[in-house]
């Protein structure tokens, strides 16, 4: 498990600039629109739903950048010199099948979630690998998850282990967040908008490391090499 974390953040730190390359335009584009949708339209609205659209933009961005992120990822792997815009450009190709992909997930868990949330952890991490086999055999949304549920098979407790060790620096991080800063505000006060961004921009940066982490033990299950049950160490360690 520490081997695949290890592999994982050294893929990060050596292709950290690409990565940035790749997200951040993305990302900008989103702030600024959630800024605008904040100051111009969502402020003094009574239409409940106008509030949704802050959260619809975040969900159709991590689509558009995340593709990209996995076309950046296996280009790294197979020594390809991709740069970020062919990146971004073979995502969204695949634009239309990611996010309908993301929204299946996102309703699985959700109802899973209602389920005493184990149910919820448990469909998120046997369908967490759909991504890469969606943008890297261009299947169907639906073939995707299937294989993802398949090639977890056994490496569930596995897979939620190594999320779960590498969550603790942004679980300390959050909770220092929380505890320093928005326990002091008052109720009728707004977070300083600079502080929101900032803890924003840690946690996409710290997903995108368990997209790498993820990335990583995808190429492991599909390696052809035999691994122990329920981790993911070769049988003649």
């Amino acid at each position: 498990m520490f081997q695949v974390i290890k592999d994982a953040l050294e893929f990060y730190w050596f292709n950290f600039a690409l990565i940035c390359a790749v997200f951040l335009p993305i990302y900008i584009l989103e702030l600024c629109a959630n800024v605008y949708l904040k100051e111009f339209v969502i402020t003094g609205s009574t239409n409940h739903l106008v509030d949704l659209l802050p959260f619809i933009i975040a969900f159709i961005s991590s689509a558009i950048y995340g593709a990209g992120l996995i076309v950046l990822f296996n280009s790294k792997l197979n020594r390809q010199n991709l740069t970020p815009g062919q990146c971004i450009y073979s995502g969204l190709m695949l634009f239309h099948m990611f996010v309908t992909m993301k929204f299946i997930i996102m309703v699985l868990s959700f109802f899973g979630f209602l389920l005493f949330i184990i149910p919820g952890i448990f469909v998120a991490i046997r369908l967490s690998l759909a991504q890469f086999y969606l943008v890297l055999t261009n299947i169907p949304p639906i073939k995707a998850l299937e294989k993802s549920f398949y090639a977890t098979k056994g490496y569930t407790m596995a897979i939620f282990n190594c999320l779960m060790v590498s969550a603790i620096p942004m679980l300390v991080v959050s909770f220092f967040f929380i505890n320093t800063y928005l326990f002091k505000i008052q109720p009728d006060q707004e977070p300083s908008l600079i502080i929101s961004i900032a803890m924003d921009v840690f946690l996409q940066f710290y997903a995108i490391f368990f997209s790498i982490l993820l990335f990583r033990i995808f190429c492991l299950l599909n390696s052809g090499a035999p691994l122990r049950k329920g981790t993911f160490e070769p049988e003649d360690r």
